[in-house]
Formats: C-alpha cells, sequence, structure tokens
C-alpha cells in the first residue's frame, strides 16, 4: 500500500472510502487498462472493480450512444464479460461503411467508452456496429448540424 511518488512516499487505504471515491474515474482509467487475462491481471481487476465497487458485465452489451442527437461529438459505451478483439464501424443509410474508429483491438474486460467525431459528416441517421468475438450489435444514432 505504499507508493513512490516523485520523492515522497503515499500511503493508500483501500478503507479509507473518501480516498476511494476521489479517484474512482483514475481506477476506472486502470482497470480499463489492464490487458491479458493472466492470474495476476484477472486479480488486479477483480481487485479494483471491488474497491471502486463496480461489477463485471456479465454478458456483452451496446448501450445507445450519448448525447443522442447530437452535433458532431457523441460516446458510445460497451461492456465486455472477458478480453476480446473489439471492431466498431459506422455505416450511412445506404449500408455503405464510412467510419471505423475501433478496428480489431484487444479491450479488457469491463465497461469502455468509444468517443467519436462525425464532424465531416452531414446531418442524418447512421447506423453503428459493434463486433466483439462472436456477438455482434447494432444502434442508430441521429448527427444534426
Amino acid at each position: 500500500n505504499v507508493h513512490d511518488v516523485n520523492t515522497s512516499l503515499m500511503t493508500i487505504d483501500f478503507q479509507d472510502s473518501t480516498l476511494i471515491r476521489s479517484h474512482k474515474n483514475d481506477f476506472l482509467i486502470i482497470l480499463n487498462s489492464l490487458k491479458g487475462e493472466s492470474e495476476p491481471t484477472s486479480a488486479i481487476r477483480k481487485f479494483l472493480a471491488g474497491i471502486i465497487d463496480i461489477p463485471m458485465p456479465h454478458e456483452f452489451f451496446l448501450h445507445q450512444n450519448y448525447p443522442n442527437p447530437f452535433n458532431h461529438k457523441t460516446n458510445i459505451k460497451f461492456d465486455l464479460p472477458y478480453e476480446t478483439q473489439v471492431s466498431l464501424t459506422v455505416y450511412n443509410l445506404l449500408g455503405q461503411p464510412i467510419l471505423t474508429p475501433i478496428y480489431n483491438q484487444f479491450y479488457s474486460a469491463g465497461f469502455h467508452i468509444a468517443s467519436i467525431n462525425l464532424n465531416n459528416l452531414s446531418s442524418g441517421l447512421y447506423i453503428y456496429k459493434f463486433d466483439a468475438d462472436t456477438w455482434h450489435d447494432t444502434r442508430k444514432m441521429l448527427l444534426l448540424k
């Protein structure tokens, strides 16, 4: 629980709920950055999920983008029950792929958010498709400029 930060030592008390709450986003970033399924990595992932009180997802899930409708930037949240390769593709209404913000990238188990910028596109309805392992899902989003 003692960590060297520059030239001083910092003690982290995981029973300190104020500390945990104030650094919850930092712990979440660390949790989401963990790669691999080794025993130590899985133990650290479980430990971090426990101290920040975030249950790990038990199934794949693609959330609706937010905000929706949006101007030029939007966020797409997705849940992964285990580490897997992920792709996210945006299509126009003709079914043509116009943007692939995530292409075959490995993501650890957990809750993730992809921020995408569609500034170069015109207003209209778009479809986004999410692929993870053998699981796929699609949703609609509305771009208004």
